[in-house]
């Protein structure tokens, strides 16, 4: 079993949204940025949430003992219910994993040209190779990609506050986009849409470790610095969108802020955008393979149920990515508020049981 002390809580936790979505600038675009400053206001409320939320997952699970995401969602064992919330987490992040391998395709088009015919079918069948070695490969994965997108990320935010006019920044705040995700609508419901379906689609992954660790001090550290993580990764890209904003037209924006500056910093960026979209679609397919080989009463092998969600994986990611991430986030996060209420609610039943029998 894995030892998960703080700092491997932390770089789980922030792996698990750091996507192609994430640090391709694409999704903070269409849920912050898009928004001026108002953006920023919402990504420091979604932050807030993702803490809050994160830890009573973690701790809904560790005093509960529970490992299953189902059983922390629903309370009560009614089968049909939590047999629906497995469904609905398989297709959202196996959703993700769409997304990531849409991303490839977009990185390999954007940056040498090859098909994203090619290049998304390579990347799917090494994300299967990986999926077969479990839990602790996804954990390793993280482990590297994590430190290395916080410090290239701040690095390229960095260069671009000195390669472009500052004074795009204080235009960038007083505008707002004419091209606002109509799912989204303002910028609150942008960031409650964006914290709801980032966790319940981590979910699964986030139960079994929160069911591990049962000190309450090393989850609350290391929720804690994924969300430092997090926020930093995020504002970095904020900042350098705001800076060039004609990056935001492009598939991969952070992408084009990199290529902007350096072709060098556009090849290092390739490769950490290559990093955060194997780790999140391998932990994405992951936790969907468990569920089925596991959970369910379908005799399928773990082998059979990962070649059969890489290969449908592999289907779905010839569409765009930009429309996938437009489209797919905000219905999954509808969802999924409704899903961090009912584990309010379970966690907070726990809680006045365990008053009153004390």
């Amino acid at each position: 079993m894995v030892n998960f002390n703080s700092l491997r809580i932390a770089f789980t936790f922030a792996g698990c949204f750091l996507g192609a979505g994430y640090v391709s600038g694409q999704e903070m675009w269409q849920f912050f940025v898009s928004f001026g400053l108002k953006g920023l206001f919402g990504l420091f409320l979604a932050i807030l949430l993702l803490f809050e939320f994160g830890v009573l997952l973690m701790r809904l699970a560790g005093i509960s003992g529970l490992g299953e995401s189902e059983a922390l969602i629903i309370r009560k064992p009614i089968g049909f219910l939590r047999a629906f919330i497995g469904v609905a987490e398989i297709f959202f992040l196996t959703g993700i994993a769409v997304i990531m391998a849409a991303g490839i395709g977009a990185l390999s088009e954007q940056t040498i040209g090859v098909s994203r015919i090619v290049s998304s079918a390579l990347f799917c069948i090494l994300v299967f190779i990986l999926v077969l070695g479990g839990h602790e490969r996804m954990v390793a994965v993280f482990s590297l990609t994590v430190p290395l997108l916080v410090i290239f990320t701040v690095a390229v935010s960095a260069a671009a506050y000195i390669y472009f006019p500052v004074t795009n920044l204080r235009v960038a705040a007083e505008s707002v986009s004419d091209e606002i995700n109509p799912l989204l609508g303002s910028w609150p419901v942008s960031a409650l849409t964006f914290v709801s379906y980032n966790l319940f689609s981590s979910a699964e992954i986030l139960a079994p470790l929160g069911k591990t660790v049962l000190s309450p001090r090393r989850v609350y550290k290391g929720i804690a610095l994924g969300c430092v993580i997090l926020f930093v990764i995020a504002l970095c890209i904020f900042v350098s969108l705001s800076l060039y904003p004609d990056a935001c037209t492009e598939q991969l924006p952070m992408l084009a802020v990199a290529g902007k500056i350096s072709p060098l910093l556009e090849i290092i960026y390739a490769f950490l955008l290559f990093l955060g979209m194997l780790g999140t679609a391998t932990s994405s397919i992951v936790a969907a393979v468990h569920y089925i080989a596991v959970k369910t009463s379908f005799r399928v092998s773990r082998f059979a149920a990962a070649a059969a969600i890489s290969a449908f994986v592999y289907a779905g990611s010839l569409l765009g990515f930009g429309e996938l991430i437009g489209t797919v986030y905000p219905v999954c996060g509808y969802f999924g508020i409704l899903a961090l209420l009912c584990m309010l609610e379970h966690f907070i039943h726990i809680k006045i049981k365990n008053c009153s029998n004390k």
